[in-house]
């Protein structure tokens, strides 16, 4: 008798992070369901990613669910991972017949808000660079690549593949969905979830639109995991902290109604064929875009406003973490060779020379009220002298236009932040090495 396998294909930005987390966090449970999170990893998007790119053949894949379902207590097998839906043919994926009873599980989320949660997903894990740093306005110019959100061609591909009874569509609205999104899948799949740990909130949250707009001139492409979510954590936690993320949406209602009726025949069609929904039943239950919404207003704030309120928190936030780690590193080793560290080279400078330095390369800032990037008087020591380390990063022969924000935060916030980030990277990596 083949085993089960339940190919759970996204669509992005649907809740997969959290049900991955879930599902990994729970293997020891589920298995005693007789069900396996297959290979033991968190997440399965490298493995859709591979075969999408043609570094995974499907006969490797095949094999390889097959010694992960060899365990006799196993009978369903989860493969969880949203990149699936980038597959142009997933007929490539038939041979899994053979083997597998398959189940294709897909949750649909509506066009528009789809494309907004894409665009802040772009932002703070990018993998393209033009679009991670494109403005909301270029990156919704650019949406027509993204092929897959037209839903009844995406099925299609699917149902080719392993037929309209293999097929489980679910749409991602809590009106319409069984329990919690863990729940739901849950019962797509035949699982207890009352026999299951709770799920980790919040593991994949969008940030605001103010804090996207300051976050996509940070270069997070070029930042490694850990550096990228210290840098998106931090100033998303400071935006929200102080007042600062008051918009919901990033493009006006009138653009988002237009970007949703694009889809409107190709929704109606999964909504009659998967579904069952007759009469011209909608497949999203929520309300469009409404028509006298204010338009979205997220510019970043002038110069002074942008230290003040921006960048001196971030930089000083900044600052305490990679300190922090470099404390716990260095107790570490103090413990284990039973001598005190220093933590910070001692330096004796006043703090005073990146004012001077800006004061020397523009001859404007009294006029302007520009200020150095931190009141360096007001730290303490040690993070003034971090933050004496970190400054010189900048290029000094980059002068920003100090009228410009945008250009400010590229040429001079930039470099820092980056600098942080890689120290609060290498202490990490300090810390976890002694561990």
């Amino acid at each position: 008798m083949k085993k089960r396998l339940i190919l759970h294909i996204g669509v992005h930005r649907t809740g997969t992070t959290s049900i991955q987390g879930w599902l990994h966090g729970n293997r020891k449970a589920l298995l005693g369901q007789g069900v396996r999170y297959a290979f033991d990893q968190r997440m399965h998007t490298d493995i859709a990613w591979q075969l999408h790119t043609g570094k995974l053949s499907p006969g490797t894949l095949t094999e390889r669910l097959l010694r992960d379902a060899a365990d006799d207590r196993v009978h369903t097998l989860i493969l969880s991972g949203e990149d699936f839906c980038v597959l142009r043919d997933p007929s490539i994926l038939s041979g899994l017949r053979d083997h597998f009873e398959v189940t294709v599980v897909c949750y649909l989320r509506r066009q528009d808000s789809w494309l907004e949660s894409w665009y802040n997903q772009h932002v703070k894990w990018p993998w393209d660079r033009a679009l991670s740093q494109a403005s909301a306005g270029e990156f919704i110019g650019q949406a027509e690549q993204f092929y897959w959100i037209d839903y009844a061609w995406l099925l299609a591909g699917w149902r080719n593949a392993f037929g309209d009874d293999n097929l489980r569509i679910r749409v991602f609205e809590r009106e319409q969905l069984t329990g919690s999104l863990e729940e739901d899948f849950a019962a797509l799949c035949g699982i207890d979830a009352g026999q299951l740990g709770d799920p980790v909130a919040g593991s994949n949250d969008s940030a605001p639109p103010e804090a996207i707009e300051f976050l996509r001139h940070l270069k997070l492409i070029d930042k490694l995991g850990d550096e990228r979510l210290v840098v998106v954590r931090t100033v998303v936690n400071i935006f929200r902290r102080n007042g600062l993320a008051h918009e919901k949406h990033f493009w006006p209602a009138k653009v988002r109604r237009e970007y949703a009726a694009q889809f409107a025949d190709s929704n109606k069609e999964v909504a009659t064929r998967y579904l069952g929904r007759a009469d011209g039943a909608p497949l999203f239950m929520a309300p469009l875009p409404g028509t006298d919404e204010t338009p979205p207003r997220f510019q970043l704030p002038a110069v002074p406003a942008l230290y003040d309120t921006i960048v001196n928190p971030v930089v000083r936030r900044l600052l305490w973490r990679v300190l922090s780690l470099q404390d716990q590193a260095a107790e570490h080793r103090r413990h284990g060779r039973g001598r005190p560290v220093t933590l910070v080279h001692r330096l004796k400078a006043h703090g005073q020379e990146w004012l001077s330095r800006l004061r020397g390369l523009t001859g404007r800032s009294t006029d302007l009220r520009l200020r150095s990037l931190m009141d360096l008087r007001a730290l303490p020591l040690r993070q003034r002298q971090l933050l004496r380390q970190a400054l010189k990063a900048v290029n000094n022969d980059e002068i920003p236009n100090l009228d410009d924000p945008v250009d400010v935060t590229r040429r001079w916030v930039e470099p820092v932040i980056s600098d942080l980030a890689a120290r609060f990277h290498q202490a990490r990596q300090a810390k976890q090495g002694q561990a």
